[in-house]
């Protein structure tokens, strides 16, 4: 065992418990996720639903294999596809297998959770979710979120190319034809050359919404302070000044102020 391990086992901690049922208690009560084979088992081992916690493995031997009783006490049971008639392996080649397969599948499963829990993942999410209650509200007056905030947009410069309006809307060049389009139509927005103008119907547009949106805002940040609203802010455009650096390639100091 010593020349197998290469003198590992000299610097393992070993604890000795008096069952195995006990020692998987044990194993579990320390947060690990405890996974035991069987040709029975549910699930078969590459393809189990680890949580990306920490992992314990139980092997039983050729013959008899893990018993009942601590088959019970695991989070999960997983078994290693076999062909032909052969319905077992011995315990070393096994835990070989197991360990491969099953740290393959925490990993998957910690960098699904990693993903999940990215700033980009959370701010397009809420992004989705605000631009989802602006369109609600908006709906009665035939537009949306996107639209209105085009209107907006046009109306602070009185003239914008719309090249540049696309991208600070994050359009495509086919979904500007379905935002922009509609406006033109209603009067709002007048083309002139490469650019968009507001009009005087568009003007009293925006001063008409502007009353909705303030108090869509308002509810969006019901139960913030002034202080946290004003934070809030002043940190999106700290992520905002660091995301166009990253985008353009420029190296740096991240804006820390």
């Amino acid at each position: 065992m010593l020349q197998a391990a290469r003198g590992t086992a000299l610097t393992t901690r070993v604890r000795r418990y008096p069952t195995p049922a006990r020692a998987v208690a044990g194993l579990r009560d320390a947060g690990f996720q405890v996974v035991a084979t069987s040709p029975r088992g549910r699930h078969v081992q590459s393809l189990a639903p680890l949580r990306g916690d920490r992992l314990a493995l139980v092997v039983g031997n050729e013959t008899h294999g893990v018993d009942e009783e601590t088959l019970a006490a695991t989070d999960l049971v997983v078994r290693i596809p076999m062909a032909g008639p052969v319905e077992s392996l011995n315990v070393g080649v096994a835990a070989g297998i197991g360990i491969y397969e099953l740290r393959m599948r925490m990993v998957l499963a910690m960098l699904t959770d990693r993903i999940r829990a990215t700033l980009g993942r959370d701010l397009g999410v809420t992004a989705r979710f605000v631009r989802a209650a602006f369109d609600a509200r908006l709906a009665a007056d035939e537009l949306d979120a996107t639209q209105v905030v085009a209107l907006m947009i046009v109306a602070c410069d009185r003239r914008t190319p719309v090249d540049e309006l696309t991208r600070e809307l994050g359009l495509t060049g086919d979904e500007r034809a379905g935002a922009l389009d509609p406006l033109v139509d209603r009067g709002y927005l007048a083309r002139t050359g490469p650019d968009v103008a507001i009009t005087d119907a568009g003007e009293h547009a925006v001063a008409a919404l502007w009353t909705v949106v303030d108090g869509i805002e308002a509810e969006l940040y019901a139960g913030l302070s002034t202080e946290e609203r004003t934070e809030f802010r002043r940190m999106l455009r700290r992520i905002q000044e660091n995301a166009l650096r990253l985008g353009r390639g420029v190296r740096g100091t991240p804006h820390t102020g």
